[in-house]
Order: C-alpha cells, then structure tokens, then sequence
C-alpha cells in the first residue's frame, strides 16, 4: 500500500516527533497487523550526514502495544550490486526475552478488536560519530519485526546530489571463498541440489524450505534447504562460476536477536548458461550448527537476502526435548 501522506526530507531530518503525525495517518485505517518503512530515496554525503528512517507498527492493540513490535523491528539493507548485507536492530537496548506474538507459544491469549499503531524514527549512521555513512551505491531496505515484513523501500546513497560521475562510484568488493565450507563427506553444508529441496525461482530471487518443527535434542539438525537465482555480476563471477552472498537473518518470537549468517553460496553454471538465465545454486546447511537456536527454544522466523531479492519469513518452531 502506497503512502497516502508525502513527508519532506525537512521532516525526514528534522525533530524526531517532526514525521510523527503524519505517518500515523498514513497507517491510520490500515487492516490486518505489519510493519511499515519510510526512507528517503536519496542521501548524498557532501549534505547529509546521518541517514533517518521511520518504522511504524500497526495492528491489534494487544500485540502493537504490550507485545513492544518496534522493541523487535529491525531494518536489513542489501547493497544492489553486490549482494552484501547489513542488519541494524532498532529497538530498545536490552530487550532480550520478550512475550510471543499471539499465535506462538500461547501469545498473550485472544486478540482485541481495537486498533493501535506506533512510529519510531532510527538513525541508520551518523558519519560525524562512530557509524560511518555505507559506500555509495543502491540499496534495497526493509524492515521486519518477528513474522511481519514490510514493502521494500530502494535507496541511493551519493557523494554529491549535483555531481555524479561513475568513476567516482564505490566498486563491488570481488567474491570471497565460499562459506560455510561444505561437508567434504558429504553432509551438512552441502551445495547440491537436494531430495526435497525447494525448486529454483522462475525469476530472479531466493526460495527457502525447513521442517516445521525440530525437536532440540542433542546430536539433533535442523536443515535448511535453498535455491538461488540472480542475475551475472563481475562482482560474484569465480573460477568455477560464481560466488553468491546470501544473508539469513533469524528472529525469534521471544528472542529478537537477530541471529545474521553472511554465507557465500558457490554458484557452478557456466558463463554462457549464466548470460541467458542467470547464475543459480543450491544449499543445504544445519543452522543449529550456525545459530544457536538449540539453546533457546520458540518459533523462529528464518529469512535470506540476496542481490536479486529475498525470502521468508520460514517459521520453525524448536521444541525441547
């Protein structure tokens, strides 16, 4: 759903509360319960120093209000090129534990009827303290909190917004070594297609498959299977093909987390099957043995990124043995 009510980059980087009223309205009558992201579409560093974005929440007041959505927001921005991934969690400092979302664990029992939402404005980097501005480039930016995800809000980040000259312009850093390593015997990670696998999207993106439920006993995994397509870039080609980043990001519904996997997904088409239909892979990886879940039993909520878009969120509820 599109804003009904424009804000200004005054507003954008004015006063806090400066937004507030009017992105209320703009989720004002929304129905069901999500998330919502507003960000501006440009940022240049020779007049900007900070990057502002506005999260809001919207929902049954049960859930928006008592079960703190924005405590559990965060904003995850995958640079267009490249593929790399940065997760900034948003919410209140030392919200560790927080109640289940109704639905999950028993939540907080029956929804209400009334309506509530909320907006809170985050600071993305401030280069004139200690988060530096990201390289230039375009970025993709969403937010999540726990099973709600937000429409996808593209940004330019630019030295100058009167001068743009492509030399200028931050390169894609080359591909690194696969990771994790796979199983040299033959399990767990793995990047072969696998029996019950998801199938490679039609288009461009990332399709993900789990078990509902694993039990977290010990010597127990819990696999989770992946397909990926995207499009050629210089910045992922390797001697054997390419080298694709796929981020997970993982919440809970007690535990926000995140839990951040950087993988690096080795890619074995040829160039001249890769011009046509693009570079895809598979994977296969144990995230017990890459996030400690085991330790924390709830349902999770299991999402990847990459260049060419994303997928989730897969929830996998971990029960105790």
């Amino acid at each position: 759903m599109q804003s009904r009510q424009r804000i200004t980059d005054a507003d954008r980087w004015g006063t806090p509360l400066q937004a507030g009223a009017a992105l209320l309205d703009d989720l004002d009558g929304r129905t069901g319960r999500g998330v919502h992201l507003w960000a501006p579409s440009l940022v240049s560093l020779d007049t900007r120093a900070t990057l502002p974005v506005h999260v809001g929440a919207f929902g049954d007041v049960t859930e928006v209000q008592r079960l703190s959505m924005l405590d559990r927001a965060m904003v995850v921005a995958v640079e267009a090129e490249s593929g790399e991934t940065r997760v900034l969690r948003g919410g209140r400092e030392g919200a560790q534990r927080l109640p289940p979302p109704p639905g999950f664990e028993g939540g907080l029992g029956p929804r209400s009827s009334a309506r509530a939402a909320q907006v809170a404005r985050w600071t993305l980097w401030d280069s004139s303290g200690a988060a530096p501005a990201w390289p230039t480039g375009r970025y993709r930016l969403t937010a999540i909190a726990a099973d709600c995800v937000s429409d996808e809000i593209g940004l330019e980040v630019r030295r100058s917004a009167t001068t743009v000259d492509p030399a200028l312009r931050d390169g894609a850093p080359p591909a690194g070594p696969v990771w994790p390593a796979p199983d040299p015997e033959g399990g767990l990670p793995r990047y072969q297609p696998s029996d019950g696998g998801p199938a490679l999207p039609d288009d461009h993106g990332i399709a993900l498959s789990a078990g509902r439920v694993v039990t977290a006993r010990d010597g127990a995994s819990c696999p989770l299977l992946g397909a990926v397509r995207v499009r050629p870039r210089e910045a992922h080609r390797a001697k054997h093909g390419a080298v694709i980043p796929v981020t997970l990001v993982v919440t809970g519904t007690e535990s926000p987390g995140p839990f951040v996997v950087p993988m690096r997904v080795p890619s074995f088409d040829r160039e001249e099957t890769a011009r046509s239909s693009g570079f895809t892979a598979h994977f296969a990886v144990d995230l017990f043995r890459l996030a400690p879940l085991a330790a924390s039993p709830q349902t999770y909520f299991v999402y990847a990124f990459g260049a060419d878009g994303r997928s989730g969120p897969l929830p996998i509820a971990v029960a105790a043995a």
